[in-house]
């Protein structure tokens, strides 16, 4: 990531970051369900990769004052493997408290 501040004091400086960040998922997914059904308590554990893609890589930016940041991710990579899933690209945002 490349990062620009403002100023010296990290207190009370604008500051700004951009850059690409990735990743690689080396375990599988989880996923666990307890429910009830006619008054009978089931749980179901079941561990599989859900056709997600194991290679992540996104644009991600941050901007803020002081200790307040918001921040966006954006997926260049699809979600889901090659056609065993929807299209998707995940984006997230938000805003984080540095102290």
């Amino acid at each position: 990531m490349l990062e620009f501040n403002a100023g010296k004091n990290e207190d009370k400086c604008f500051h700004f970051a951009a850059g690409v960040t990735g990743g690689y998922n080396i375990f599988r997914n989880r996923l666990k369900q307890e429910y009830t059904i006619d008054g009978v308590d089931s749980k179901r554990k079941l561990k599989d990769d859900f056709n997600v893609n194991p290679f992540r890589y996104a644009l991600t930016a941050r901007m803020g004052v002081g200790q307040y940041t918001v921040f966006a991710n954006y997926s260049l990579g699809e979600l889901f493997k090659a056609n065993r899933g929807p299209e998707l690209h995940p984006f997230s945002a938000g805003f984080s408290l540095n102290f």
